[in-house]
This record gives structure tokens, C-alpha cells and sequence, in this order.
């Protein structure tokens, strides 16, 4: 399991009516989705022989005769049988692919001051995908291209990736000796990679089906890391919901900035209970897939 990757960022404008306080904690988790890998031997048998020549039958060995001495008077000779010329089948050789890219882990960018300002709505999430391309005739050929040119987080390569980075602002208002938080937003980023292949012509139909398989696997998985992400900025609206007020606005800050990151650091445990639960992944694949047999 990849360490928790994790950042306070703290910025403050003084307005007339309130003041804002934006943190920006980023959770990022790496999500290898490492299933279970099989190893597999051969997968020639994808490819049958179409030049093949049919194996020819046993030779019958030479019939074996007396010599002069001991033969018996014979009017005619009895002849010998010469053994049938054989030929090996010749076998196609596996197409190789095209090199896969090694893709490059590019995250969304954060939000300014002004952008979380300017935000009227309590919750936003800014999601993208990226797919990086792969080939291969094979299922060992496409997996040997995802353990190549999958995305690298801190070091570890991995065939699919989720990163999440959360930032949130509130607003603080005094009143009667009180200070409370008048307003509060929360702004993630979601991106996720995935493998693309790019399947040929001679691609076979069993290879086809192993591959869809296989996305909709990763994808339902993926998905799963990426709900944490909206669960969290639900736990952060019940925490400010719930806050009381406090003497001075800098005892609310105290409180929220030890508070609010703590939750959003508890992406990572959510993620490593899912992972746990799911077994990375392999108890949500669907069979066949390109790493079953």
C-alpha cells in the first residue's frame, strides 16, 4: 500500500463581513489494482497453423530376407518396402506488437483563492480520466505492456491509478462574543488512469471478450476508490454542520484546521479497507479476463 501523500496549505483574506480560511490537504493513493497474476506458459494454441502439412503414418520397416545360403529356390525375388520420406509442421510465430508509452502522471490543478471563493455550490468534483495505450496478440503480451507502460506513482508501477486531492475554504463570522462558520465549500480532484488496448484484426474474439471483461473490472474498482472521495466531502458537511461556535475566531480555525484534515487523511484508511474487502480488486474481476486461464 502506497503511504498517504498529504499537504496543509493555509491562506487567509480578510473580508468586511467575514473572514475566509482555505486549506488544501491532497490525498493521493496509489491503486495498483494488482490482481492475482497468472502466469501463463503458451498461448501459441491462440494461433493455429494454417501452413501445417498433416503428419504422415508410420514408415513400414524393409522386410527382412535370407541370405543366398539359407534361401529357399524362388522364382522371384520378394522386394523391399523403402521408408516414406516425413516432414515436421511448420508453426506461425506469434505476432509482436507495437511499444506501449509509458504514461505520464499528470494531476488536475487546485483551485485558486478566487475560484473557491467564487463557488456557490457546497460540493465540487472535477473528475478526468486518462488511458494510456497498449497492444499485444496475447494476453501475456498485454499484461507484460501494462506492468510496462502503466502509471508509476512514488516508485511503484501500477496497471490502474486513482488520485484524489480535496481542498475546502469557510468563512467565519462574529457575533454576540461568538465566532461560527457562516459558509463552507469543498473542491476535489479525481483523476484516474486506465490501460487502453488497442486490439488488431487478428485479435481473436476469446481475447476480446477477456479484455472487456477486464476494463469493466478495473473500472468498477477504480469507481470505488473514487466514492471515498464524495463520502469524505459528506463527512466534512456534517462536521461543519455540527460545529459549535466558539470565544474568538481563531480558537475556530485551531479546532477546524486539526479537524478537517483528519478527515480527509481518512481517504487512505477507506482505501485500504476496500482494497482488504476486495482483495485489490480480484474478488470484482469478471471470468474470463486477461490474467485467468
Amino acid at each position: 500500500m502506497t503511504p498517504l501523500r498529504a499537504r496543509i496549505l493555509l491562506a487567509a483574506t480578510i473580508f468586511t463581513a467575514s473572514t475566509m480560511v482555505v486549506g488544501s490537504p491532497a490525498v493521493g493513493r496509489s491503486h495498483p489494482f494488482a490482481f492475482k497474476r497468472v502466469e501463463i506458459a503458451s498461448l501459441d494454441a491462440q494461433y493455429p497453423v494454417t501452413d501445417a502439412t498433416p503428419t504422415p503414418e508410420p514408415s513400414l520397416s524393409p522386410e527382412v530376407t535370407a541370405s543366398p545360403a539359407e534361401a529357399e529356390p524362388s522364382a522371384t525375388p520378394t522386394p523391399t518396402t523403402a521408408p516414406k520420406a516425413s516432414s515436421s509442421p511448420v508453426s506461425t510465430p506469434t505476432p509482436q506488437p507495437q511499444d506501449c508509452v509509458v504514461v505520464k502522471v499528470e494531476t488536475l490543478s487546485d483551485k485558486t483563492l478566487a475560484e473557491l471563493t467564487a463557488q456557490t455550490v457546497r460540493h465540487v468534483e472535477t473528475y478526468r480520466a486518462t488511458y494510456y495505450d497498449i497492444y499485444g496478440f496475447t494476453r501475456q503480451q498485454i499484461v507484460d505492456q501494462m506492468n510496462r507502460c502503466g502509471p508509476d506513482y512514488r516508485g511503484q508501477s501500477n496497471k490502474g491509478l486513482t488520485l484524489i486531492s480535496m481542498q475546502y475554504g469557510y468563512w467565519l463570522t462574529s457575533s454576540n462574543g461568538q465566532c461560527a462558520v457562516d459558509r463552507y465549500v469543498t473542491h476535489r480532484n479525481v483523476d484516474i488512469f486506465y490501460p487502453r488496448w488497442n486490439d488488431g484484426p487478428s485479435s481473436s474474439q476469446d481475447l476480446r471478450t477477456r479484455w472487456t471483461n477486464y476494463d469493466k473490472s478495473m473500472v468498477v474498482h477504480e469507481e470505488g476508490h473514487r466514492a471515498h472521495g464524495a463520502q469524505t466531502a459528506q463527512k466534512v458537511t456534517d462536521y461543519f454542520d455540527a460545529l459549535p461556535s466558539y470565544a474568538s475566531c481563531s480558537d475556530v480555525s485551531a479546532r477546524v484546521e486539526v479537524d478537517v484534515p483528519a478527515i480527509i487523511n481518512s481517504m487512505d484508511i477507506m482505501g485500504q479497507q476496500y482494497d482488504a474487502q476486495t482483495g485489490s480488486g480480484n474478488t470484482q474481476l469478471i471470468y474470463p479476463n486477461v490474467l485467468s486461464d
